[in-house]
């Protein structure tokens, strides 16, 4: 999705880096504040909770990138095939096909890219794993 492939003629909308870059105040500033309790030894589940906070801010950062509406707004086929499914979740595709007719500029106002079931935005998640030894 970040690079598009544009001989499918699918447009790039990136939002990993630019969501990661949004990210940096807030992992940043859970990061020194996790550093701190380690120095001070602090329980490892404190340090957890720490490591989790970073993870949250990432997660919540790049799912709210998606949410803007990346540009280029969608094509009129892809909003069409989208209304034509008529769930509850795809009235945004009607209203924009409706805004386009009536001369509007195309907008990610109402039908965002990158989000149709919401699969995508939703499967943005964290882990945390332990670190394995390494042998000399």
């Amino acid at each position: 999705h970040d690079n598009g492939m544009p001989e499918e003629n699918i447009p790039a909308r990136p939002f990993m880096l630019p969501g990661m870059e949004n990210a940096i105040p807030q992992a940043t500033a859970a990061l020194a504040n996790t550093a701190k309790q380690v120095l001070t030894k602090r329980s490892a589940q404190q340090v957890e909770m720490g490591l989790t906070r970073v993870g949250l801010a990432v997660q919540f950062a790049l799912r709210s990138k998606i949410n803007e509406g990346i540009p280029p707004p969608l094509s009129e086929r892809t909003l069409r095939e989208r209304a034509s499914r008529g769930t509850k979740g795809r009235k945004g595709a009607s209203k924009e096909l409706q805004r386009r007719m009536a001369g509007e500029q195309p907008s990610t106002q109402f039908a965002k890219p990158l989000i149709d079931t919401g699969q995508l935005r939703n499967a943005i998640n964290y882990v945390i794993r332990d670190r394995k030894k390494r042998s000399a």
